[in-house]
């Protein structure tokens, strides 16, 4: 009787170490601060003032292109000197990647840096007049609206 006590004991303290463990993976490491706003890009580290891209629709974005991230999950870029958009696009952010989805297409950039009032994401998509990097090339962005 006492042998199978202390096997039932057993038993349950490992199943309980077991949920425990379970639920800690399950938990956010880490919380960042909110996408969701209008974003301005301020700068990026191409050669020569070579506009940035995003493949697609949205091509030759210079420094003070517009870009919305909505609650609804939605980017929406309007490009410097332009009203119109040049395209919206479904996003999502899983750890420090930024995905846009474009019909069947996903564009993913690596999140750098994301604070309150400052974004720097790192690009894989070269424009087609500029000099190749292997690692991509920085675009740098701030915040501009009332919070």
């Amino acid at each position: 009787m006492r042998h199978s006590l202390y096997i039932l004991l057993i038993v349950l303290c490992s199943c309980l170490n077991k949920t425990k463990n379970r639920v800690e993976r399950n938990e956010p490491k880490d919380i960042q601060p909110d996408l969701t706003g209008n974003w301005f890009l301020d700068s990026t580290n191409l050669p020569f003032s070579s506009p940035a891209r995003i493949p697609s629709f949205c091509n030759d974005l210079y420094p003070g292109s517009h870009f919305t991230f909505t609650k609804d999950s939605m980017l929406r870029v309007v490009a410097k000197d332009s009203t119109k958009e040049c395209f919206a696009y479904s996003y999502s952010i899983h750890g420090n990647e930024l995905t846009l989805i474009e019909w069947d297409m996903l564009i993913t950039f690596q999140v750098q840096k994301l604070t309150e009032n400052s974004l720097v994401i790192r690009s894989p998509y070269m424009p087609d007049h500029s000099i190749s990097r292997e690692a991509g090339y920085l675009l740098f962005f701030s915040r501009r609206d009332n919070r």
